[in-house]
């Protein structure tokens, strides 16, 4: 039975990938391959880990644009570009 971090994570990466994020592992980085790249269980430079670092044109985000990328998925708002 999957935990509930799995499960969220799962929920998550659907989230991400309906609104046109393309999900990556810390593996697999292509800032180059998409407009819009999530990377699951990203290291920072200090070496901690995120569960999600979100690039878009190949730079992070800021904590506010991350904060507000989050609260809109998960109220349902964030959509790809060419919905309205």
């Amino acid at each position: 039975m999957p935990s509930p971090e799995e499960l969220a994570r799962e929920k998550i990466d659907k989230l991400l990938s309906d609104c046109g994020w393309i999900l990556r592992n810390r593996s697999t980085i292509n800032l180059s391959s998409a407009r819009g790249i999530a990377i699951r269980e990203a290291l920072l430079k200090d070496r901690d880990e995120v569960d999600y670092l979100l690039f878009v044109d190949g730079k992070a985000r800021s904590g506010a644009s991350r904060t507000a990328i989050v609260q809109q998925l998960r109220n349902g708002r964030l959509r790809r570009k060419t919905e309205k």
